[in-house]
């Protein structure tokens, strides 16, 4: 059977498999993982496993990071979608930017120039771990690709990524979090709500009536009771009031006016607490995260 091979950057993780090299070292950097149709491995570079890389230093590059090999590809259009696929989980897992910048299958291929970024400030999971991405690629992969387009995934992914850029003002950190809640919000209400190009429509009610110079009610649904609907639909019931109020106010003020650096951090954090957490449910994994609001140093668990 063909293997699909591609190359991928901004990927650092140790894996579960030994590489042995002449004069009897050796490096724990191949990671394997199963999807339903698919068998991949994942060799990472030696040099990028060395006790004296420091992640830190990399921060905002560009990183050749490995190859990585699938086993079940038909065509090379298939093998391209499922290499992307994979990278944006990889990206969601990492918080680091993980993309293939080269690919060959049966004698073609194809090369891109990269423009992701190694970060992996604050991951979600333990990649280090590799019996927790072997789970998460398990379980995620099948329902990322029936979701990504009805949820618009990748676009997601990729602001979450721009959340935590380097020397980004901490304002525009949190606007991209308010960009992700409005985006999970619509897709997930185009699929229940008829929309008017106004809003949201509540159900079995006429569209807003006007006249006689007076105000027109509204008859739609709010923001925040479409949130509340999409988070308990997972069973989930996060408080969304504050993340709203500063939401309005840096939106319209640029700034906030009544928030310091510190609350302003809290209801941010709080905010990807959320998002993150979401995603993880509506990907159907089971398993530890990292909080990010305790800068990872604590995890919660799906079960």
């Amino acid at each position: 059977m063909s293997v699909f091979k591609g190359k991928i950057a901004n990927l650092i993780t140790s894996g579960d498999a030994i590489t042995k090299f002449e004069g009897g070292s050796w490096t724990k950097n191949i990671l394997r993982f199963d999807t339903e149709n698919y068998k991949c491995e994942i060799n990472i570079y030696p040099d990028l496993l060395k006790y004296d890389f420091k992640k830190d230093d990399y921060r905002g590059r560009f990183i050749e990071s490995g190859i990585i090999d699938i086993q079940g590809v038909n065509s090379t259009s298939e093998g391209e979608i499922v290499l992307t696929d994979i990278c944006w989980l990889l990206s969601l897992a990492t918080m680091s930017h993980v993309i293939w910048y080269q690919y060959d299958f049966n004698g073609s291929g194809r090369g891109t120039n990269g423009d992701g970024r190694y970060n992996s400030w604050r991951p979600l999971l333990n990649y280090d771990e590799h019996e927790c991405i072997k789970n998460f690629m398990g379980a995620a992969f099948c329902k990322y690709q029936e979701l990504k387009d009805k949820r618009n995934l990748p676009a997601v992914i990729h602001y979450l990524l721009k959340c935590d850029e380097p020397n980004q003002p901490l304002e525009i950190s949190f606007l991209f979090t308010s960009i992700i809640l409005e985006s999970l919000k619509s897709t997930f209400a185009h699929q229940k709500y008829e929309y008017d190009n106004s809003g949201f429509l509540i159900p079995n009610t006429d569209k807003p009536k006007c006249g006689n110079g007076k105000k027109c009610i509204q008859r739609y649904l709010s923001f925040e009771e479409l949130l509340m609907e999409m988070f308990a639909e997972v069973g989930m019931q996060p408080d969304l009031k504050d993340i709203k109020k500063l939401r309005n106010e840096v939106v319209h003020n640029g700034l906030s006016k009544d928030k310091g650096y510190e609350s302003m951090r809290s209801i941010y954090e709080g905010a990807q607490d959320i998002i993150r957490e979401y995603l993880l449910r509506i990907l159907g994994y089971n398993g530890s995260f990292w909080i990010y609001s305790t800068a990872c140093r604590q995890t919660g668990k799906l079960s």
